[in-house]
This record gives structure tokens, sequence and C-alpha cells, in this order.
């Protein structure tokens, strides 16, 4: 097929599959349930295309190298094993994709709504990320390591390729590669190696987002104080009048500025003390993932 220009909904639901597209302009095109499954649509313009939000748009395995979308709403789009090398893409949403083991290496992505795209296996060396909308449709949580007590195999194999510049991102795309690299290294330990490790990242996912949540931590470190002021209270009620003076006592234990005394229970009072210095590290942590890493 010779390039040429379409318009409106010409394409709506049509087979274009194995097709030479290159340096064809799509305008303004309704492409629902329209499929480019292995065509070439090298050097091709996407100009405000859109699909309906129950139907979808068959990219897979297609030849997208230097493309360039601008306004485009191609939701649940297909576009697993796609190469999309050198493509430009500004103000444009792909919510809900499968990307695939996808290639996007060397694009510039403005504006771009990524949200619950599935880009397992995907390629993002040497993107340039102006402004990018993401919210993973596999993530790596605390279940992922749980999972790991009572079958051997769980983690996705994704890999976002090195050489990418730093944006939000990008950032949470190192963090679950390496979350996905945890989990392959403690799913070939033996049962009783795996257990620790894998209670361990629970605990860490749980209070904290593996680091990244400032909003559980402090909410895990109040639970805490609480938990250990309602000990102190019921333990020890003639050195603590009440709960306000117990919480306070607890508070001051955890950030490590209380005094000992074996009159308030000093075992307790250490313990808190440990844990406090575990949660600033934690702090340090989030702190560091949140705020220097971007400097």
């Amino acid at each position: 097929m010779t390039q040429r220009t379409f318009h409106g909904d010409e394409l709506k639901g049509k087979n274009l599959s194995l097709n030479d597209l290159s340096g064809c302009v799509f305008d303004e095109c309704d492409l629902t349930n329209t499929a480019f499954t292995e065509a070439n649509l090298q050097g091709a313009t996407f100009n405000r295309c859109r699909s309906d939000k129950d139907g979808y748009t068959k990219f897979s395995t297609a030849n997208l190298r230097q493309t360039c979308w601008h306004g485009c709403q191609l939701e649940n789009a297909d576009l697993d094993d796609a190469d999309v090398t050198q493509a430009s893409i500004r103000n444009s949403s792909f919510k809900g994709a499968t990307a695939r083991n996808s290639h996007w290496d060397d694009s510039r992505l403005d504006a771009v709504d990524f949200s619950n795209v599935d880009f397992d296996l995907a390629s993002f060396r040497n993107v340039k990320v102006i402004r990018v909308k993401f919210r993973p449709a596999l993530t790596t949580g605390i279940s992922h390591f749980l999972r790991l007590l009572k079958q051997p195999r769980t983690s996705k194999r994704t890999i976002f390729t090195a050489g990418t510049e730093l944006s939000p991102f990008i950032e949470y795309c190192s963090r679950e590669y390496r979350l996905s690299q945890l989990l392959l290294e403690i799913e070939e330990l033996s049962w009783y190696r795996k257990l620790p490790r894998v209670l361990f990242a629970a605990f860490i996912g749980l209070i904290s987002d593996f680091g990244h949540s400032l909003s559980r931590w402090l909410i895990s470190s109040l639970l805490i104080v609480s938990s250990f002021g309602i000990y102190f209270s019921l333990a020890k009620p003639d050195a603590f009048s009440d709960f306000g003076i117990a919480w306070h006592h607890s508070l001051l234990h955890f950030i490590n500025l209380g005094s000992f005394s074996l009159a308030t229970n000093g075992i307790a009072q250490t313990l808190l003390n440990v844990i406090g210095y575990f949660m600033l590290g934690i702090l340090i942590s989030i702190i560091t993932n949140r705020f220097v890493s971007r400097w």
C-alpha cells in the first residue's frame, strides 16, 4: 500500500495485518477493533486517533519505529512484541494496554498515560521521559514474597533496561526490577533459608512499601508507639497514672530519648529502643528514595 492519509472511521474494524503502511498519516481515525498485527508502520503519524473503551486496537509485533503520536486515546491497545523504537509520543493515553516484550528505546514520551499497562520484559533504553503517568498492571508486593513460602516460582521477570533518564516512571520501573531480582534470589534458596528473608521482606513492604511510603511508615510508627503505650499502662499502672503518660513514655523510648528504669519495665523499653533505631533506618531509606536520589 502506498503512503496515504486516512480519516475518520474508514479503518474501524478493518484487518490491516501484514500491510505496508509506512509513512501513512492517520488523522482523527477511529481505530476501534482495527488490527495492525505485524504491519509495517515505520514513520507513520497518528494524530488524535482513538478507540472505544470496550474495543481494542492491535499493534502486536508491528513495526512502529519512528512513529509520531499526538493526542491519541488508544486504551486497551495490544502492543505485545511491538517495536516502538525512536517514536515520539505526546499527549496520548494507552491505559490498560498490554506491551509485553515491546521496545521503546530512544523514544520521547511527553504527557503519556501508561496507567495499568503490562510492560513485562519491555525495553526502555535511552528513553527521554518528560511527563508520564504510570500505575502498574503487575506489581511486586508483600503477597509475592509470602507466596514464595508455598510455591517455588512466582516472580515476573520484568526487565527495564539501563540507560533511561530519571523520572517518576523510570524510577518506578527500576524499583520493580530490583524487587523482581530479589524475588529471583530468594526463590532459589531452601525453605528454611527462605523463611526469614520472606518474612523480613514482607514486613518491610507492610510498614513502608519497601522503603518508598512515608505515610505507611508514619502509621506503622504510631501503631508501634500506641501498642507499647497500652502495654505500659496495663503492666505498670503504678508508674503510669493514665494512658497519655504511658504513650508519652513509649514515644520517648521510640525516639531514644527516654530514661531507663526497671520500675517501668526495662526489657520492653530496650526492645522499643531497638525498634526505634530500626524504624529510623527505614525513614532514612524513604528520604533517600523519595528526595535525595532525585537531586
